[in-house]
């Protein structure tokens, strides 16, 4: 996973952007949603910064983003800042099923983080048949570009030394608010039972489970 996710974000930077047409705090919400029938939502909205651009639209009245700010400055490359293109971004939400036929529904906040967060748990649940449960209290790494890997301290020497034979690695610890590594919020459906990561039960036996920052 560290090697794949370092290959997947050299590749991002250096050669990904809207070809067809830098640090700031992230303001980003995810929220996953399953209802009595099944149905599900992964959903990621983002001002970017807090509070975003700082201008209300008067028609709707919400707070404009500033993602500009993720473009490229210089000119010539595939994210740079030019007309009628789309800047890249990290929000991957997701909604998947199982071999075994449990649906979810996966997202975080937590910028570029996401991205391998949302791939862990995914893996967790597909690959080796975790619960939600199991998955979201599972240690991970992150790998977003830096060219090192932060990794749970809690899973333990071996595969930290492991880690450090594919990369730089750091140890982090796991705190109430998990920024280190993303702040995922996920569903799921098994066998008509819904549930959350935090899950709330509504009176019409909806299960939502949200992440904010």
């Amino acid at each position: 996973m560290a090697r794949a996710l370092d290959a997947a974000f050299r590749t991002r930077l250096e050669n990904m952007g809207d070809h067809e047409s830098p640090s700031a705090p992230p303001c980003t919400t995810h929220f996953s949603v399953v209802d009595r029938h099944g149905n599900m939502c992964s959903v990621t909205q983002t001002l970017l910064s807090v509070f975003g651009s700082r201008v209300v639209s008067p028609s709707t009245g919400l707070l404009l983003n500033n993602g500009i700010m993720w473009f490229d400055p210089e000119p010539g490359k595939p994210n740079s800042l030019a007309p009628d293109k789309r800047v890249l971004a990290n929000y991957c939400p997701v909604v998947g099923i199982a071999g075994d036929g449990r649906q979810f529904a996966l997202g975080a906040s937590g910028g570029r983080k996401i991205l391998g967060a949302v791939m862990q748990l995914s893996s967790f649940i597909l690959d080796h048949g975790m619960t939600l449960d199991q998955a979201f209290h599972q240690p991970r790494i992150d790998v977003s570009g830096s060219g090192q890997v932060v990794a749970d301290q809690a899973l333990g020497p071996e595969i930290l030394d492991a880690l450090a034979e594919v990369m730089p690695t750091v140890p982090g610890r796991r705190m109430a608010f998990p920024y280190l590594f993303a702040c995922p919020a996920g569903v799921m459906r098994d066998t008509g039972r819904n549930m959350g990561c935090t899950e709330v039960l509504s009176p019409w036996g909806d299960a939502v489970a949200g992440s904010e920052r």
